[in-house]
């Protein structure tokens, strides 16, 4: 098998969300470790809820500007939840958007980097 030549051009669905989200951006605040099997390939993420909101997704991208972000989550009710199917000790940037009363997207969240060990020691 040949290597590929170059690097392929990925979709960046970031951007298209900052040019037609209408509410304004929110930001994640943290994340915490989970307190059982903490593989590094989830964490509960926290953010400061919006009144009015009805979900809240989070996309994840390899890359700090978006490009090959993934929706891992969608129509979260509140913060705190649990996000999964990370890869342990690679960085990752999360983006936040919500849902507003009329069904209209915010603006993407600045990104936040998360770098996961895999410190589960039971395996």
């Amino acid at each position: 098998m040949t290597i590929p030549k170059g690097i392929p051009d990925l979709d960046n669905p970031i951007p298209d969300m900052a040019a037609q989200g209408v509410g304004p951006a929110i930001e994640v605040k943290d994340i915490t470790l989970p307190e059982q099997a903490a593989d590094g390939t989830q964490c509960y993420v926290h953010f400061d809820p919006v009144a009015g909101a009805k979900g809240y997704d989070i996309w994840v991208s390899p890359y700090e500007h978006g490009e090959g972000a993934l929706q891992l989550a969608k129509n979260w009710t509140k913060s705190g939840q649990l996000l999964r199917g990370l890869r342990p000790d690679t960085d990752f940037y999360l983006f936040l958007v919500y849902t507003d009363k009329d069904g209209k997207l915010s603006k993407p969240s600045k990104s936040f980097m998360v770098h996961l060990k895999d410190i589960f020691g039971m395996k």
